[in-house]
């Protein structure tokens, strides 16, 4: 990231560390997609989710 941004290793340090944790991003979501599974399971999740809305 500090080499492709052109930033210090301190600054890219310091911009991770002021992100949300993941769980703290789950609990702000309205929806989550589990990509961690197949191509075809995540599309499974995006059109459940899209018939959804």
């Amino acid at each position: 990231m500090a080499k492709r941004d052109g930033i210090s290793k301190d600054y890219a340090l310091e911009k991770i560390n002021s992100q949300l944790s993941v769980e703290e991003k789950k609990k702000l979501a309205d929806v989550i997609i589990d990509n961690s599974f197949t191509l075809s399971e995540t599309f499974r999740q995006v059109e459940e989710n899209l018939k959804k809305l």
